[in-house]
């Protein structure tokens, strides 16, 4: 019996997952720019001194640098609460002063805490020394939410207190917010959320109870032999392409070959979310533009001959190319790579794109094909994941229509689907973390040894 999904409701609910992914993937991008901001930071204040910064906003490459500033002048004390050098909690005291040359028209400088808030300091002003930061942002969190954004000054916090105050405590870097992780983590749990309770009133409506239990029902091995799989698929859509194509065969290991496919399809285009958000600016248009037409082809082939083409057959010719290719690639990394009188023509690839649709209709097994004409086109590997992230998602969802049609869509299969989603995010995140750290010679390696292990593997069991 197929499952019957309220139209509205499932575009609103599936819109919604897809934008808290999306919202989940930028954070933990954003995590990583963090990490290396506070590594500059760090490194800054090893770094000699620079002239103290006239006006704001401050650079990146002058926080934390020391300075020496001369105050010609006091002209106001501003207080605030604070710690000393020591850790004790006071009261800060930045003085604004006037400075003349090249230092500009003003300079702020916290010169010291001291317990009592209604303090005068006797300091009227001199040389100071210290390290370079930004003033308190005194806004509001709703002014900040809400409001436009405000040049902070630079401010010097000196190293040695003036007369009457105690010293105060030296900026970190390793203090710099960086909440990025969890506010991925909340938005993972906010789709997962949606996703769960979108299903729970689905089940109310339609009386999924049984089908849950039967989605449940699954021995140990099943689950670990799945969540194997579904983390090879997602490394691969985090970069590393060639680990997916083992994904369906592992599952019919456990489970019916029709039912793995279709399991696997919401997956792929859950992880396709990540991929492509985290590699969007990174791609080869012409490689797109030359495939995707090709793979529509593949693609509409698969549908027409699903019910006659052997499977089997799929896999030992998916297997071939894999380990041919994985082979001339290796060859070519050690110095052996066949020469060719000139570059292949770029329609060519429209003709890999079309092996590729057929493959991965029947299997998800379009990654031998993609590479095949992909690795020898120089692409980093960012670009090469970026480009294979794209081109695998506009393939993916080119074939809903056609695991609906042939109703390879139920109840059971979407609810594992949903089961594995979290497996899913996550190991395309590690993906996307770790081909980012990869050098193209090495990844190149390891990419052709995935692949011929992997045709080797295919072909195994097309004829066994």
């Amino acid at each position: 019996m197929k499952i019957r999904f309220p139209i509205v409701a499932t575009i609103i609910v599936a819109a919604a997952v897809v934008v808290m992914v999306a919202l989940g993937v930028w954070q933990l991008q954003r995590k990583g720019e963090k990490e290396a901001l506070i590594a500059l930071y760090a490194a800054n204040r090893a770094k000699s001194e620079i002239s103290y910064p006239a006006l704001g906003p401050v650079s990146d490459m002058s926080m934390f640098r020391k300075s020496t500033v001369t105050c010609l002048k006091v002209v106001r004390w501003q207080a605030s609460a604070g710690k000393d050098a020591q850790g004790r909690s006071g009261i800060r005291y930045i003085a604004e002063c006037t400075a003349g040359g090249a230092e500009g028209p003003g300079i702020l400088v916290l010169a010291g805490v001291a317990d009592r808030p209604d303090l005068t300091p006797a300091w009227t002003g001199g040389a100071v020394t210290g390290l370079i930061v930004t003033e308190p942002d005194k806004r509001s969190l709703l002014q900040k939410a809400l409001g436009s954004d405000v040049v902070l000054r630079p401010m010097l916090i000196a190293t040695s207190p003036v007369e009457g105050l105690r010293a105060p405590s030296q900026p970190k870097p390793e203090d710099v917010a960086n909440n990025h992780l969890a506010y991925a983590v909340q938005w993972f749990l906010f789709a997962a959320a949606a996703a769960i309770i979108y299903l729970l009133a689905l089940r109310k409506r339609q009386g999924l109870t049984r089908n849950l239990t039967v989605i449940f029902s699954h021995d140990p091995l099943f689950y670990a032999v799945a969540i194997l799989a579904i983390t090879l698929v997602g490394l691969a859509k985090g970069g590393f392409s060639g680990l997916g194509a083992a994904s369906t065969p592992l599952l019919v290991l456990v489970m019916d070959p029709i039912k793995a496919a279709a399991m696997l399809l919401p997956i792929l285009i859950l992880q396709d979310i990540v991929g492509v958000w985290s590699f969007r600016k990174s791609f080869d248009r012409t490689v797109l533009v030359w495939m995707v037409p090709g793979a529509a082809v593949g693609i509409f082939m698969g549908w027409s001959l699903a019910s006659a083409v052997n499977v089997d057959w799929v896999k030992g010719a998916v297997g071939a190319i894999s380990l041919l290719f994985g082979i001339e690639r290796l060859a070519a990394y050690y110095g052996r790579r066949l020469r060719v009188g000139k570059p292949l023509p770029e329609w060519v690839g429209s003709l890999w794109g079309v092996v590729a649709g057929f493959t991965s209709h029947i299997a998800h097994a379009g990654g031998p094909p993609f590479q095949a004409w992909t690795l020898g086109r120089g692409m980093t590997p960012t670009i090469y994941a970026g480009t294979a992230a794209i081109f695998f998602a506009i393939i993916n969802w080119m074939k809903v229509p056609a695991y609906w049609q042939l109703g390879q869509f139920d109840r059971e299969t979407l609810g594992l689907a949903l089961l594995f989603a979290p497996v899913a995010i996550a190991s395309t995140t590690a993906g996307v973390f770790l081909v980012r750290r990869v050098s193209p010679a090495r990844f190149q390696l390891l990419v052709s040894g995935l692949m011929i292990i992997l045709g080797a593997e295919l072909i195994r069991q097309a004829i066994w």
